[in-house]
């Protein structure tokens, strides 16, 4: 990580050499992405959050577990269509269930139609692709 935070900043230096003006815009627009996203992705962590303590490891492994079978994996499709949740949040939590004991072959369902347009996540994807911002 560190060495990924380096390269950028240097990468940062050399486009204020070369081009000022179109660097500071790009972080301004970079900026206000970020900050149009964040009360989203704090809520998104924090629902995330609150399910994961209320639902108890047991009931996951019954479910979902790898004795689960076919329903785990319908269970797992069934939450990764309708779920709202960005891959940077998605592939954590992905390792949370899988320390909870979700069968990996569920979590890759799950990732699989969870990065697929969704049924809930259709209009904020069709927004973002036709350039409108939804938030």
């Amino acid at each position: 990580m560190l060495v990924l935070t380096i390269f950028t900043i240097g990468c940062l230096f050399v486009s204020l050499l070369f081009d000022p003006g179109k660097t500071l815009k790009g972080i301004k627009k970079g900026l206000n992405m970020f900050l149009n996203l964040l009360p989203a992705l704090l809520l998104m962590l924090a629902l995330i959050s609150i399910v994961l303590y209320l639902i108890p490891d047991k009931m996951l492994i019954k479910y979902m577990g790898e004795g689960s079978g076919v329903k785990g994996w319908l269970i797992a499709a069934s939450l990764g269509s309708v779920a709202l949740i960005p891959g940077f949040i998605a592939y954590p939590l992905c390792g949370i269930l899988i320390n909870s004991g979700v069968a990996y072959s569920t979590i890759a369902v799950f990732i699989t139609t969870l990065m697929m347009v969704g049924i809930l996540t259709l209009p904020l994807n069709q927004g973002f692709l036709d350039g409108k911002q939804v938030f």
